[in-house]
């Protein structure tokens, strides 16, 4: 059966086959949801969609040069020299101790005590600095969890900001 494929989504993202394969584009700036629809040539009623995920590229990346490894910037293609920090907060009462007590857990990520405007401010006080990458820890503990509404664990939409920073 013959089919018409569209894409919805801003600036049309990608292309479809007529086999009904998606391709996105090589270099994607943001991360885009793409919804691609098939609907019947013999009856424009019947057609179904889907939902798709299109990360964009990694700002950073790893290549060899003189049979070293090294990161460079994928818009450019400039060396990048990682200069990092940690960032954490700790709270007191994200352990509970195997004798009942209260201990100290890392807090940072943690849904139910975190301050966006509070981190927004350690972020841009370390890129002031200097710094270009930061290490924090995603630790589920006793108390929250980290943007999961439907249980404990790390919500699937907080990926890809994962994987790109």
């Amino acid at each position: 059966m013959p089919l018409t494929w569209t894409i919805t989504t801003q600036g049309g993202l990608g292309s479809v086959s007529l086999q009904g394969v998606y391709s996105a584009p090589a270099n994607v700036d943001a991360t885009t949801d793409v919804q691609i629809t098939a609907t019947s040539a013999a009856d424009s009623t019947k057609s179904a969609s889907v939902m798709v995920t299109v990360f964009a590229v990694p700002a950073i990346a790893v290549r060899q040069n003189n049979g070293h490894g090294e990161f460079y910037t994928t818009a450019d293609g400039a060396l990048f020299v990682p200069r990092g920090n940690d960032y954490m907060r700790i709270n007191a009462s994200m352990v509970r101790l195997q004798d009942g007590a209260i201990g100290y857990g890392r807090s940072t990520l943690n849904s139910t005590l975190y301050d966006p405007a509070r981190t927004e401010q350690a972020l841009a006080t370390m890129q002031s600095q200097g710094y270009n990458v930061i290490r924090t820890f995603l630790d589920i503990l006793d108390a929250g969890d980290i943007g999961n509404e439907s249980g404990s664990g790390v919500s699937t939409m907080y990926m890809p900001t994962l994987l790109i920073f």
